[in-house]
């Protein structure tokens, strides 16, 4: 498209008057012409640098993963009481009766605790879970388990006897017991695990417990109490004894009447 001449008083554009356009090397001329009759002139794209995410989206979705996993945490294990005047011992740590402070501070998920022959030791996840931890026992304290995932909560007992209640807000998760010589899954009742120098029982006062050994599961229902036996006897099913119901029951009760218990599992 031609502009028409340049105007004669424009002198920006004298120097460029009369100037002879510039000629391309003749090196570069027979490398166009050869490129261009083998078919290999391309144009050459050039791809962009991939996007850095800015760094406010970037502190945006770690501070929402944070987040998440806070809210997903479960609830922390409470001290609700000690009776006695002995000693426990929580991972290898020997604590006063007394020394509430100092329980308080050891408890967590996954502690092991030895109560002596006359401490008995009550433990709540508020809303979720109770458990109490009788007079010479050692059991290994449950995990949590999370608000939305996963819902799966871990402990033991070793010997001695634990009993255990869950609450409304235990709905969905899964207790997963070991001793010895089996394993239990609870997924919502009130039962005890004991185990002695002879064997491993579960007492079932409401719901149901399943019990297994060498791959085998069994269902042990609310009245019941199943034995399995440490020198390979085959395992008892017997109706719970009179003593292990009145226990469970006023655990049972008492957890209920907590603030945080909620409408009983």
């Amino acid at each position: 498209m031609s502009h028409g001449p340049l105007p004669p008083d424009d002198r920006s554009f004298q120097p460029l008057r009369g100037a002879r356009p510039p000629q391309a090397e003749p090196a570069y001329r027979e490398r166009l012409r050869r490129s261009f009759a083998g078919g290999s002139l391309e144009p050459r794209l050039e791809r962009a640098p991939p996007r850095a995410m800015p760094w406010a989206a970037a502190a945006a979705a770690a501070a929402g993963l944070v987040a998440a996993l806070v809210l997903n945490a479960g609830p922390r294990w409470t001290l609700q009481g000690v009776t006695g005047s002995g000693t426990l011992s929580v991972d290898g740590r020997e604590l006063a009766a007394h020394d509430l402070g100092a329980i308080r501070t050891a408890v967590r998920p996954g502690a092991r605790i030895r109560t002596s022959a006359d401490v008995q030791v009550d433990l709540r996840l508020p809303g979720v879970l109770a458990l109490q931890i009788a007079p010479g026992s050692e059991a290994v304290i449950p995990t949590a388990p999370s608000r939305w995932f996963p819902r799966r909560a871990r402990g033991g007992v070793t010997a001695g006897e634990v009993r255990f209640v869950t609450a409304a807000r235990f709905r969905g998760a899964t207790l997963s017991l070991t001793t010895p010589e089996a394993g239990v899954e609870v997924s919502g009742t009130t039962f005890a695990v004991i185990r002695d120098s002879l064997s491993s029982c579960v007492c079932v006062l409401e719901g149901e417990v399943a019990m297994s050994a060498a791959g085998a599961v069994e269902r042990v229902e609310a009245g019941t109490r199943r034995t399995l036996y440490r020198d390979g006897r085959p395992p008892l099913l017997e109706p719970i004894r009179p003593m292990e119901t009145m226990k469970l029951t006023m655990l049972r009760d008492q957890a209920a009447q907590a603030p945080e218990a909620g409408p009983r599992e």
